[in-house]
C-alpha cells in the first residue's frame, strides 16, 4: 500500500522486530518456517488420533483417559497457535504482504491463547500424575470414593424384529412401556450397526470429578493468562523492505515493557506456576508411585 503525506510520520516496521540480520532471518525461516510446520503437522495427526481414541464414549469411562484426551486437545490447539506465531511470522518477511497482515492482526489474540494452552497442557499432565497417585498410593476407601467410575456404559442388543415392533407401536406411552420392559433404567443413547445398540448410563463419581477438574484447569489457566491480552498492540508503519510501503506491525505495549511487571509475571510467577512448581509436583507424585509399586512388588 502506497503512503501519502499523512503517513510519513509513521515509524519503520523494523522498530519492533527482534532482529533484521539477514543470516538470522534465513536461519529462522529454515527452523520456524520449514522444520516447525513439518514436526507440527506430525503432532497434529498424533494428537488427533489420541483424541479420537481416548475421547470416544467407551474410553471416556476412565478418568485417566479424560485427562489424556484433554491434554491431546490442548496440545493439538497449541501446535496451531505455534504455526501462526512462528511459521507465518518467519514467512511474512519473504512472502506476500497478506502473510504479514494475517500474522499481525492475529498475533494479538493468538499469543495469549497459546500461553493459556501451554498452561493447560502443563496442568493436564499434573492431573494425570495425580490420578495415578490416587489410584496406586492412597487408601482403598479414598480411591473408591474418588476413583470409582460414575458414568459407566453398557450395551444392549435389540434384534431387528423387536426394533420393528417398537417403530410400529402407535403411541408414545406404548413405546415407553416397551423400552422400560426391555431394560430397567431409561435408555439415553442408541445407535445402529446391523443391530441397534442401546446404551445405559450409570452414576460414576470420578468421571464427574475428572470432567470438573479439566474445566477448572481450563478456567484458571484462562484467568492466569489474561494479562497477555494486554501485552501486544498493532501499529501502522512503513515497511522499508517493501519500497517504503504502508504496512502494519505488532509491538509490545507499555505493560509488556514495564520492568516490574516483567520481573513479577515472567520471572517469579512463571517459575513458580509453570516451571519449577509443576515439575516438583510431578516428580513428587511419581516418586511416591514408584516407591509404592516397588514396595508392593517386594512384599508380593
Amino acid at each position: 500500500m502506497d503512503i501519502n503525506d499523512n503517513d510519513k510520520h509513521l515509524p519503520l516496521c523494523s522498530i519492533c522486530m527482534g532482529s533484521s540480520d539477514s543470516q538470522y532471518m534465513k536461519y529462522n525461516l529454515a527452523v520456524s518456517g520449514v522444520i516447525l510446520p513439518i514436526i507440527g503437522f506430525i503432532g497434529i495427526i498424533g494428537n488427533s488420533l489420541v483424541m479420537t481414541v481416548y475421547g470416544s464414549i467407551e474410553q471416556r469411562n476412565y478418568s485417566t483417559n479424560i485427562y489424556l484426551a484433554a491434554l491431546a486437545l490442548s496440545d493439538f490447539s497449541m501446535i496451531w497457535t505455534a504455526i501462526i506465531l512462528y511459521s507465518i511470522e518467519a514467512w511474512r518477511h519473504h512472502g506476500p504482504m497478506v502473510l504479514s497482515i494475517i500474522y499481525v492482526r492475529s498475533a494479538k489474540f493468538v499469543f495469549p491463547i497459546s500461553t493459556m494452552l501451554q498452561t493447560t497442557s502443563v496442568y493436564f499432565c499434573v492431573a494425570a500424575a495425580a490420578d495415578f497417585f490416587v489410584r496406586i498410593v492412597l487408601s482403598a476407601k479414598i480411591k473408591d470414593k474418588i476413583c470409582t467410575p460414575r458414568y459407566k456404559f453398557k450395551y444392549y442388543k435389540l434384534s431387528f424384529k423387536k426394533l420393528l415392533k417398537f417403530v410400529f407401536l402407535k403411541n408414545v406411552a406404548m413405546k415407553l412401556s416397551f423400552l422400560l420392559n426391555f431394560t430397567e433404567e431409561p435408555i439415553l443413547i442408541f445407535r445402529f450397526h446391523q443391530k441397534l445398540l442401546f446404551m445405559k448410563r450409570y452414576l460414576d463419581q470420578f468421571f464427574r470429578f475428572a470432567r470438573l477438574f479439566v474445566l477448572s484447569i481450563a478456567m484458571i489457566s484462562f484467568l492466569y493468562n489474561v494479562p497477555h491480552f494486554f501485552e501486544l498492540k498493532v501499529i501502522d508503519c512503513i515497511d522499508e523492505t517493501r519500497n517504503n510501503t504502508l504496512s502494519v506491525q505488532v509491538c509490545p505495549t507499555e505493560l509488556r515493557n514495564n520492568a516490574f511487571y516483567y520481573e513479577l509475571y515472567y520471572t517469579y510467577m512463571y517459575t513458580i506456576f509453570m516451571a519449577a512448581g509443576p515439575l516438583v509436583i510431578i516428580v513428587t507424585l511419581n516418586a511416591s508411585i514408584v516407591r509404592v509399586v516397588f514396595k508392593n512388588g517386594a512384599s508380593g
